[in-house]
């Protein structure tokens, strides 16, 4: 089985409850000066969501309805998409594809914690 590489990815999401979302905003903008920009979406999940600009890291901050504790999603970048999700089936890493919609090149995956994780294919 061929080993893959893993590396950092450039994107974090933390998914807050939607009677947060704007006192979350507020923080990282007005407290924190880190330049943010709300993007407009549609989609299915994400009530609003905020950019926000960390260095050469984007965080995301995702106002969910009907979420009850804040979640925190990271990206992980990979050389083969195949051979990583391979290799992690063989290491009994939890796939789970059906949090959002992905791309064929892209999977989520969850720590021993249940942490959610990006993984996609580097471009």
């Amino acid at each position: 089985m061929q080993q893959p590489q893993f590396q950092p990815g450039k994107n974090m999401a933390m998914k807050v409850p939607l009677a947060k979302y704007h006192e979350m905003v507020h923080f990282y903008r007005d407290i924190l000066l880190l330049e943010t920009e709300e993007v407009e979406l549609n989609h299915p999940q994400v009530a609003k969501t905020c950019k926000v600009n960390i260095n050469d890291m984007t965080l995301w901050i995702d106002g969910i309805e009907d979420l009850s504790q804040k979640d925190l999603w990271f990206e992980l970048e990979t050389d083969s998409i195949q051979a990583a999700m391979e290799y992690l089936s063989a290491n009994n890493v939890e796939q789970d594809d059906s949090l959002e919609q992905l791309p064929s090149n892209a999977h989520w995956i969850k720590d021993p914690a249940g942490n959610i994780i990006l993984l996609r294919q580097k471009a």
